[in-house]
């Protein structure tokens, strides 16, 4: 019987042989345990049995879906009380539809560091990605996360909710009615995804790529005019989607030119293992990365010696640069016109913009207020958001405990504070996001 698969060769059998192969549930692998039972037994086993002995071992470690959900409750209230600040919202079927049966429908929870660093240390932008979980009983794992002053990620809140009970149509109301005062972003990525697919045409889409990310309106209706010129379709399909969703120069807010959620999706493969875990070993994984998150928050930043992140002041640099070559005049007190190889830019220095748009959706000076603060040595550092600063990046990390792995913070939360949300769910008819 050697080189097939074993009736003796259970998947049991396997798990009880293997289970040492793997120090946390979420490094489980079917293929992993294929080729070890190979490698050892000279035994192929079926893809099948592997994928039961896989679940057999995650069982072992972490316990099994059913009772996962049983003990939520508990757990839950467990995790508030070891880590204050922290917001869960459990919400069952019952209370999504009155007649329906007392089982699971949604779960929302942030870690009180999140709230705490994202109030204090991290600009005001959520980016909302979705996935499908894998285990035994499917839904849909929604994750924010956020964008700190090294342009890394900063990962916010998460939410698992039943597939029957997930609504895409759901998150521009939510935006509206639970953060009033904050605006919604398309994903350009995936906006430009569907209009490729329609249009199927390479030219047409970096047309619209170029429209999307341009900060001034002639800029913007010139790439318009480009598109309506090569397709009329293409222009009525554009025109369409509100401005002020996908257009860089009628955003309403401050995106600060992220127009992807790619930071978001990378925090989705982040939780790539931890997917197929029942639903209390998944809070438990994210508490777990958010821990080592934070620690290695303290320890970057104290290797820093700059004022500024790195990434924020490699941004600076090249800006300073771009300035040598313009000229500036002062127009009043706050006020400057600069004048650069193609355009007349006007900088308030008080207000913090510029018509280049760029000053006011970074939140640090464009090339042309740099080069009118040099008229009066004014410092471009202090014209930097603070969320810049490398002293305010080493205090995201500061209210994690010394001690193991628990998370720690005061209990300062700051609910319903307007933001920007980028996402990747809505969905209206005539474009619909993927």
């Amino acid at each position: 019987m050697k080189g097939n698969d074993h009736p003796m060769a259970t998947a049991k059998w396997a798990a009880e042989c293997s289970l040492a192969l793997f120090e946390s549930p979420e490094d489980v692998r079917a293929p992993m345990i294929r080729r070890y039972i190979k490698a050892h037994w000279s035994i192929t086993m079926s893809y099948r049995k592997a994928h039961m002995t896989n679940m057999i071992i995650q069982e072992i470690m972490c316990g099994n879906a059913e009772a996962s959900y049983c003990i939520l409750p508990a757990y839950v209230d467990e995790l508030v009380r070891r880590n204050p600040g922290t917001v869960v919202r459990l919400c069952r079927t019952r209370e999504l539809r009155p007649r329906g049966d007392d089982t699971f429908g949604r779960f929302f929870w942030s870690f009180g560091p999140s709230i705490s660093a994202f109030n204090r240390t991290v600009r005001p932008l959520a980016l909302v990605d979705g996935t499908h979980l894998r285990g035994k009983y499917r839904g849909t794992l929604l994750a924010s996360t956020a964008i700190d002053g090294n342009n890394g990620l900063f990962p916010l809140a998460l939410a698992v909710v039943e597939a029957e009970t997930y609504d895409s149509w759901g998150l521009p109301r939510a935006v509206a009615e639970g953060l009033p005062g904050s605006h919604h972003f398309y994903c350009i990525h995936h906006l430009s995804a569907n209009f490729h697919g329609k249009f199927k045409s390479e030219d047409l889409r970096k047309l619209f790529m170029n429209a999307a990310y341009s900060l001034r309106e002639g800029a913007f209706k010139d790439a318009m005019e480009s598109i309506k010129s090569m397709s009329k379709n293409a222009e009525k399909w554009i025109s369409e989607i509100p401005k002020r969703n996908w257009a860089s120069a009628y955003f309403e807010g401050s995106r600060y030119n992220v127009l992807t959620t790619n930071a978001a999706e990378s925090f989705n493969a982040l939780l790539k293992g931890a997917r197929e875990l029942p639903i209390a070993a998944l809070v438990e994984q994210t508490r777990w990365r958010l821990s080592d998150f934070f620690q290695y928050c303290q320890k970057a930043g104290r290797k820093w010696t700059t004022r500024l992140t790195p990434n924020t002041e490699d941004w600076l640099a090249d800006e300073r640069i771009l300035a040598g070559a313009y000229m500036a005049h002062q127009c009043g007190w706050t006020v400057y016109e600069v004048k650069s190889k193609y355009h007349v830019d006007e900088v308030d220095i008080e207000k913090k913009t510029c018509t280049c748009r760029l000053f006011q959706t970074m939140g640090m000076p464009c090339s042309h207020a740099i080069a009118a603060m040099g008229l009066d040595q004014r410092d471009p550092y202090s014209y930097c958001e603070e969320w810049y600063h490398a002293d305010t990046y080493r205090r995201t990390g500061l209210n994690v405990t010394q001690e193991g792995n628990d998370i720690f913070t005061p209990p300062a939360v700051r609910i319903g504070a307007p933001i920007d949300v980028i996402d990747t769910h809505t969905k209206p008819d005539q474009y619909a996001l993927e």
